[in-house]
């Protein structure tokens, strides 16, 4: 094995030990060609093994590795290299500043079911991904699941999982790999392992995250092995509505398990619950994310998911339609070579949101309004046409700046144009076609973009990654972004916040709904997202454009830290939705607020 301080291929300066498991070691190493920090595992084999054996894992551990590296999913650890030294390869990969699973709940207990909830939601979506391009992970546990600084949930340890095919499906004789007392049944009786061992070994996970202990917890491996084998799951003590998602995915019989896209349903119907007492994760730090973050994602998700209409892809696991972030929810994605989704899975039949779960408890403050500075720029045909829809919802963000916020807003002033049609934001009020967006070239510390995609850094220090071809307006009220032909919308507003999310979006409601219900507007849910920054909400509606069709939109309130906050604001056509969760995944996982 390696020492600290060792050059590993004249490149990774291994600096000291992350952590260690059945098939190798963890090192935190900096990459002296690029300059940047990076994970490596040293590959070692179990005691034991005959020579074939361990030709047979060497090839698989680089297969695999390869594999692995095509995922990318932003709740997925990223794989960037594989070198070799001597006998045995060793694996480059992200590093992610985080605590793992494990960690959090033995240092601070056990999570409320809404945390464990959007935890759930991100790994289910990598899991997700990995699935469908083949690869089972055979050792999800609480150890493998991190919790980045940022609020970034990602799975680790896919650079050791097998691929799901005849030949790679079965663990090599007499050789049980993984945790125990996460390991399904299944595995632990003949080895065989499927897309269904892994969710089992995911309920086990979130089982000891709500309760503080596995499920199948004794004194002994062998104990826990014969549980396994004869005993039911300890029920549940402190699960409450995540006991459904328990129960399901703990099923002896894999074909009896609940499906990716029902777990998916399940897990958000306990998100939806109210979110009152959940704790800060500890030892997370409060507003920007790290800058490990991909910029695909989730923190999904992300990466919280909406309520909307859109129906699931294919068979329900489509791979275009993600959904958010920190926590996203349209059907389950996977990682395309397009797009990576902020949170791989979107709730079969749902619209949504992100995945990514940023933990992160929401503060009990009450929104103000920032003031803007100016008068309103004259606005398109197609905004003048929603006036009906978007009026009332100025006289709640712009009217009377001088009042208390606690009352109801004044009627602004006569002749103030509405707001572009994307609710929540007038960050896209002003006409034109704007101008070309161009790249900021990468920074230190950033990371590399998908193809079709350019990072923008606004002068007041947030940045995001936009689609190339997309053109660019600012404005006092923020930054719009429009695809050519005004068929997809993506606005940052910054805010001088003080408030609850929610409230703030429903108070925003009411005051639109108060001019009279406008041609077709449906309002799909006003839900928290409860893992992402120090707070945030997300209005999800749909409506009648001027052309007649049906626009949707999806506004999301984020409180970065006290005061500081943003809206993020999307909107498409409702029929170019669905394949647009990819998109919006990537974009929203991507941005990075300015430091306060």
């Amino acid at each position: 094995m390696a020492s600290a301080h060792t050059l590993v291929a004249g490149r990774y300066r291994l600096h000291q030990q992350l952590g260690a498991g059945g098939m190798g070691m963890v090192w935190l190493a900096r990459d002296e060609v690029l300059g940047r920090d990076v994970a490596i595992k040293e590959v070692v084999p179990p005691a034991g093994l005959s020579d074939l054996d361990r030709a047979e894992l060497r090839f698989r551990t680089l297969r695999e590795a390869r594999t692995a590296a095509r995922l990318n999913h932003p709740n997925v650890v990223k794989i960037y290299d594989v070198v070799h030294t001597e006998e045995w390869p060793w694996i480059v990969m992200e590093y992610v500043p985080s605590r793992s699973l494990h960690e959090v709940i033995a240092s601070g207990g056990p999570l409320s079911p809404t945390q464990v909830a959007g935890i759930g939601l991100s790994v289910l979506a990598a899991l997700t991904a990995a699935h469908q391009a083949g690869v089972l992970h055979r050792d999800v546990k609480p150890g493998n699941v991190l919790i980045g600084d940022d609020g970034r949930v990602v799975l680790t340890d896919f650079g050791l999982a097998t691929f799901d095919d005849t030949e790679s499906a079965v663990t090599l004789p007499g050789l049980v790999l993984g945790s125990a007392q996460y390991v399904a049944p299944e595995r632990a009786r003949d080895g065989t392992s499927t897309p269904q061992s892994d969710l089992w070994s995911l309920g086990a996970t979130l089982y000891a995250a709500v309760e503080g202990r596995s499920p199948y917890a004794r004194s002994s491996t062998m104990a826990t092995l014969t549980a396994l084998a004869t005993a039911l799951p300890d029920p549940p003590q402190r699960a409450g509505t995540l006991k459904p998602v328990l129960t399901g995915l703990l099923r002896r019989n894999p074909k009896d398990r609940l499906s990716p896209a029902a777990a998916q349903r399940a897990l958000l119907r306990v998100m939806s619950q109210p979110a009152s007492g959940r704790r800060r994760i500890p030892g997370q730090r409060r507003g920007r994310g790290a800058a490990t973050a991909p910029v695909p994602s989730g923190r999904l998700d992300p990466d919280h998911t909406s309520t909307g209409p859109a129906g699931p892809r294919s068979a329900g696991l489509g791979s275009a339609g993600i959904r958010s972030a920190r926590l996203g929810s349209a059907g389950i994605g996977s990682a395309g070579p397009a797009w990576a989704d902020a949170s791989a899975l979107g709730p079969a039949g749902t619209a949504g949101g992100p995945t990514g779960a940023l933990v992160r408890r929401p503060p009990r403050w009450a929104w103000r309004p920032a003031h803007r500075r100016g008068g309103w720029l004259s606005v398109s045909a197609l905004v003048v046409a929603l006036v009906a829809l978007l009026g009332a919802l100025l006289v709640y963000r712009y009217g009377d700046r001088s009042a208390d916020p606690s009352k109801p807003p004044v009627a602004a002033r006569a002749g103030t144009p509405p707001a572009d049609p994307v609710l929540g934001t007038a960050a896209c009020a002003a006409a034109g076609s704007g101008t070309p967006l161009s790249s900021t070239p990468p920074r230190p510390g950033w990371d590399a973009l998908l193809p079709g995609f350019v990072w923008y850094l606004d002068p007041s220090g947030f940045r995001i990654s936009v689609p190339v071809g997309w053109s660019r307006t600012s404005g006092p009220a923020g930054v719009c972004f429009r695809e050519p032909g005004n068929t997809r919308v993506l606005a940052v507003e910054p805010f001088t916040a003080d408030g609850d999310p929610v409230a703030h979006w429903r108070r925003a409601e009411t005051a639109l709904l108060a001019s009279g219900r406008p041609a077709g507007y449906t309002n799909l849910g006003i839900t928290p997202v409860p893992y992402y920054f120090d707070g945030a909400a997300q209005w999800e509606y749909t409506y009648r454009g001027a052309d007649g069709t049906t626009q949707h939109g999806l506004s999301r309130c984020v409180i970065v830290s006290a005061g500081h906050a943003y809206v993020l604001a999307w909107r498409t056509r409702q029929f170019d939705w669905q394949p647009n969760q990819d998109p919006y995944r990537a974009i929203i996982a991507s941005f990075t607020p300015a430091t306060v």
